[in-house]
């Protein structure tokens, strides 16, 4: 039998990647072979972030003819960029065309997909956030497979709306694709909670990444670790002053060096030592012998919890909801940093036999929901 998944799997970011991968690996438990359809939204392309970089830069960003497409000089900026900046050090992409399966085909619109989309016996949307319009720009048809015949069976596995309330409007498109949906699991309890809300059923199971046992991941992590010493692993999305203050004093109180995994360029200013875009397997082997983690992300929290590893939450100031779910799951919610004077949080002991045998039961549970689904 053969799957084609709808996923996020062209974002720049390794919870996106790394939550595609487990996407293949949990299907292919249940028996599927799976293929990834090949979706880019045009934010994601490399022309696109290249302009960005060109927009945002103070002294490219001032020239007319460099922000012009129209123009050669324009043109070839924004090719130069690309070539030297973006594409060069896509590790991301790099990870994704060397593990899982695409589609032949690219697609940039819904227009191609309805035109021409792939062959196969069902039809997966999920997981991450998929559905949040507000990351997507707007509720995008792709994501909900509006793209396909009627009788195509379509299935969601934990999806993830982001938010905890849709407008009016967002309300009508949701129950009119969703209802095409032969079955539906949600990541978080807010995204049951809001289509119980709207007339839509669904079924909560746990993100993919947990799906994977910590010893399946540790498989895939890079075998040599370099980094000597106990050390405070930081993995920031969001900018936040305060997060970095805490994240100093904090290894200064423990005597901890501060390793950053940086994404940008401007992460290298930020306090401890920057590693920029290390490969999924170094990201893995930094979390796995980390001495402490300090996060705002959902994907670097589930995997704190799967490695065993302590763990301190600073919620972001949107889409906190998927954190809040995963560690109410695990009785961990004692993790989130109240106020930024609270030093001894990092020495509060964890109950990871309790989380692990939670985790257990989810994924006992979750693999059950979704062989039901599959077989419906």
């Amino acid at each position: 039998m053969k799957a084609d998944v709808i996923t996020l799997h062209t974002v720049r970011n390794y919870g996106s990647v790394l939550q595609t991968y487990a996407t293949m690996k949990v299907l292919n438990k249940l028996g599927y072979d799976v293929e990834f359809i090949d979706y880019w939204r045009e934010s994601n392309t490399s022309d696109a972030i290249a302009k960005l970089i060109l927009r945002r830069n103070r002294i490219t960003s001032r020239i007319k003819l460099i922000n012009d497409d129209r123009n050669p000089i324009g043109s070839f900026s924004k090719w130069f960029i690309r070539v030297m900046f973006v594409d060069k050090k896509n590790i991301f992409w790099e990870f994704i065309t060397h593990n899982v399966n695409l589609t032949q085909a690219r697609y940039y619109s819904f227009e191609e997909l309805l035109s021409n989309y792939p062959v196969a016996d069902v039809y997966i949307s999920g997981s991450d956030q998929i559905w949040n319009s507000d990351w997507n720009g707007g509720v995008d048809r792709v994501f909900f497979l509006d793209f396909l015949p009627e009788e195509s069976k379509r299935i969601s596995y934990s999806s993830s709306i982001g938010k905890e309330h849709l407008d009016t409007k967002e309300i009508s498109l949701f129950q009119k694709m969703l209802c095409k949906y032969s079955g539906i699991t949600v990541r978080e309890n807010s995204a049951k909670e809001l289509l119980d809300s709207i007339g839509i059923k669904s079924h909560q199971v746990l993100d993919p990444t947990l799906m994977l046992t910590d010893v399946e991941w540790r498989t895939l992590a890079a075998e040599k670790q370099t980094i000597k010493g106990k050390y405070l692993l930081v993995y920031q999305l969001n900018d936040n002053p305060l997060f970095e203050k805490y994240t100093k004093e904090l290894a200064i109180l423990k005597g901890w060096q501060i390793i950053r995994i940086g994404m940008r360029r401007g992460d290298r200013k930020k306090i401890g030592r920057c590693l920029n875009n290390v490969t999924i397997e170094t990201f893995l082997r930094l979390i796995s012998d980390a001495t402490c983690i300090i996060t705002d992300s959902f994907h670097m929290t589930a995997f704190s919890l799967n490695f065993k590893v302590p763990f301190i939450v600073v919620k972001p100031k949107k889409y906190a909801t998927r954190i809040e779910s995963i560690l109410m799951m695990t009785g961990t919610e004692d993790r989130i940093l109240l106020s930024f004077d609270e030093y001894d949080l990092c020495d509060r002991k964890i109950g990871f036999d309790k989380v692990e045998q939670v985790l257990l039961s989810e994924r006992e549970k979750s693999f059950s929901i979704m062989k039901k689904i599959l077989i419906d």
